[in-house]
């Protein structure tokens, strides 16, 4: 994680839900929405006993612990990447599980969306799980803005999930209130998911705070953001990265569409378990979205220069 010297906590903004013009006007000037119990907490437990099955399966967690506790296997340690075959093999599961993709369509964050954009919201089909193992610093995601991966409208929002409780061992998320109105950064390349960052001013004033499941952090696409290091002895943190923007905004990045996150799978092999009537199987085919073609640059590190790490 990149120094964060200015720190305050999260403004909660959950009482605003009930007054549209303050919420609005307060993600205008901040960039972000935090809201506390957003979710059911019954709904992060599910997907997260989902994921860590996963998990287990792939050897990740230490035998003989409480598969929910997350435990990571002594001595073992994977990065999310684009060209490893054992992360992809998990990743390929976690994208075919139906839970992981229903949570962004849940009612109680639509609402809240609805809200925010005055009007219904489109949820973007690539989700994205981040799987955070403790002791790896040198990977935490660095500071960046996602208009980069995202492309599209600018007004596209990011919901930042935590599947589960975030202490301030297990880190989170932090970022720069009001630097959505600062433009776009120059990116650089730079370790950590989506291999790029941006230099932050040394003088930013930056929020911070724990969570517990079914807490929700919610920014603009061009709000400054990064991971908080897992500081934790041996666990590991998951959370969730989903992304809306207004229907009535039909503008939309290809990343969005054209292929679930790091290129695991395709959308047939995604679906393919899935109930033949499923609602939430290719809903955004037939929105008449115009897919902007500008692709993002390719920017990579020496140990993985594959542009499909983006978003």
């Amino acid at each position: 994680m990149n120094d964060v010297q200015d720190v305050a906590p999260f403004k909660e903004s959950t009482n605003l839900l009930n007054d549209p013009q303050k919420l609005r006007a307060t993600a205008e000037q901040d960039g972000y929405l935090f809201f506390k119990a957003l979710l059911p907490a019954e709904s992060i437990a599910q997907l997260r006993k989902d994921v860590f099955e996963i998990c287990k399966k792939n050897g990740f967690l230490k035998d003989g612990t409480t598969l929910t506790d997350g435990i990571a296997a002594p001595g073992f340690m994977i990065l999310e990447s684009s060209v490893n075959p054992t992360y992809l093999n998990y990743y390929r599961e976690i994208q075919q599980l139906h839970s992981f993709h229903a949570l962004a369509h849940h009612p109680n964050l639509l609402k809240a969306l609805n809200v925010l954009f005055d009007g219904e919201a489109l949820v973007h089909p690539l989700k994205i799980l981040r799987t955070i193992f403790p002791q790896a610093q040198k990977h935490t995601t660095p500071p960046h803005q996602d208009y980069f991966h995202v492309r599209g409208t600018e007004n596209t929002w990011t919901s930042w999930i935590p599947l589960g409780d975030c202490d301030k061992e297990l880190g989170g998320l932090t970022l720069v209130p009001g630097s959505q109105n600062w433009g776009l950064l120059p990116e650089h390349p730079a370790e950590g998911a989506g291999l790029i960052g941006i230099n932050v001013p040394s003088d930013s004033k930056w929020v911070i705070g724990e969570f517990a499941a079914g807490d929700v952090l919610m920014f603009h696409s061009h709000t400054v953001h990064q991971g908080i290091d897992n500081n934790s002895v041996d666990r590991i943190r998951l959370s969730m990265d989903c992304r809306f923007q207004a229907l009535s905004e039909k503008k939309i990045g290809p990343v969005a569409v054209r292929s679930p996150h790091l290129h695991c799978i395709d959308w047939d092999g995604l679906y393919k378990k899935w109930p033949a009537n499923d609602p939430l199987k290719y809903y955004w085919k037939d929105l008449g979205l115009e897919i902007d073609q500008s692709a993002p640059a390719t920017i990579g590190t020496p140990e993985n220069p594959h542009p499909t790490t983006m978003g």
